[in-house]
This record gives structure tokens, C-alpha cells and sequence, in this order.
């Protein structure tokens, strides 16, 4: 984590101890905040994109498509901060992108594009 155990005194021990803690886990350890950093700001993006999705598409394929931000999340967890995932929540993650996938698909092999 990027705050240590360090800082479960903060309230009582006041604002300058809560700096120092915070100067020492963020701004001395660049790794590690750019390991948390990077996913936020993708996340960032991410949910940009999905406003101007929001936009564009009908609200049963935006639904479909917001459930990418899951597997999304799960990759970045695994290959940036080097998480394990189980067996089973693999098989969930691909089932997941299965469905997208396959909402996606007959909805464009029926050709109901919406130009609203």
C-alpha cells in the first residue's frame, strides 16, 4: 500500500507527523506510487471515455460495455502490482469479456446502429 502502517496515528499525533509520513511513502518511493498512479490514471480515462459512450449508445450496450471497467481493473491488477487471480475468477474475467464480446457481435451482425 502506498500509506504505511505508520500512519494510523495520524489524528493524534497532528498534521506535521501525517506530512512526513506521507512524504516518505509517496515522493521517496516513486516505484511504488507509480504503481498505484498509472491504474488511477487509466481508470481517469476510462471513465471519460464511458461519459461520451454514455452519449452515443443506447443504454443496454453502455451497461455491457461499462462491465470492461472489471476486466480492465483485474489486468492492471495482475500486471502492474503483480496480483494473483484464482482459477475461477479468470474463468469469471473471460465469461465476462465473452458476453461483451457476443452483445457486441449481434448487435452489429443485425445492423441496429442507433445515429441518435
Amino acid at each position: 500500500a502506498v500509506v504505511s502502517t505508520q500512519s494510523t496515528g495520524i489524528c493524534s499525533e497532528g498534521i506535521g507527523r501525517t506530512l512526513s509520513i506521507l512524504k516518505a511513502d509517496i515522493i521517496k518511493d516513486p516505484f511504488t506510487t507509480l504503481k498505484v498512479g498509472v491504474p488511477a490514471f487509466l481508470y481517469i480515462v476510462q471513465n471519460q471515455l464511458l461519459f461520451i459512450a454514455l452519449a452515443h449508445l443506447d443504454p443496454t450496450t453502455y451497461q455491457i460495455t461499462y462491465q470492461l471497467k472489471t476486466l480492465t481493473t483485474a489486468l492492471c491488477s495482475v500486471g502492474l502490482l503483480g496480483r494473483r487471480i484464482s482459477g475461477a475468477q479468470w474463468f469469471s474475467l473471460c465469461l465476462l469479456a465473452a458476453g461483451v464480446g457476443l452483445v457486441q457481435w449481434k448487435e452489429d451482425s443485425s445492423g441496429s446502429t442507433d445515429s441518435s
